[in-house]
């Protein structure tokens, strides 16, 4: 296991970023927008493989936990009542919501809910491919044998 924890509030376009160095004691901030991945990319590279990366559960993820995946973190989704219900003030920000993932992971009282791996959703992508061409395949005998039933 890595010595960072990191805290995301994730958006659709941008996300704003806590970081801890468990070592050291070194924090600090930064915000991250989405429209060059490469960017985002080099900004998680810095990072030794194995850190933790915590996020509350949303849309639009999917690309960012395959990335995480790519250059070795371990990504952590949470359950966003959870999270919320541990947080010690109702008000919300973003650096607020980044920060209190990063105490939650820091802390190992972050409240991590079941991802399928990527494997598993492409397993699971076939499978439903599979299921889609057998649809087509009896949609087509059936109506050849009510084609054939009809003409006699």
């Amino acid at each position: 296991m890595s010595d960072y924890g990191i805290g995301v509030d994730f958006h659709c376009k941008y996300q704003r970023v806590a970081w801890l160095n468990r070592e050291t004691g070194e924090t600090d901030e930064a915000d991250l927008r989405h429209e060059d991945e490469e960017e985002v990319r080099k900004f998680y590279e810095g990072f030794p493989p194995g850190t933790v990366v915590g996020m509350e559960a949303g849309g639009y993820s999917w690309w960012f936990g395959r990335l995480l995946e790519e250059l070795g973190h371990e990504g952590r989704i949470g359950d966003p009542g959870v999270i919320a219900r541990k947080r010690d003030r109702r008000q919300k920000n973003n650096r607020r919501d980044a920060l209190h993932v990063r105490r939650l992971i820091a802390e190992g009282n972050f409240p991590q809910i079941w991802r399928p791996s990527v494997q598993q959703r492409e397993q699971k992508r076939v499978i439903r491919y599979r299921v889609k061409l057998a649809r087509e395949r009896t949609r087509g005998i059936n109506t050849l044998r009510a084609q054939v039933y009809n003409f006699n």
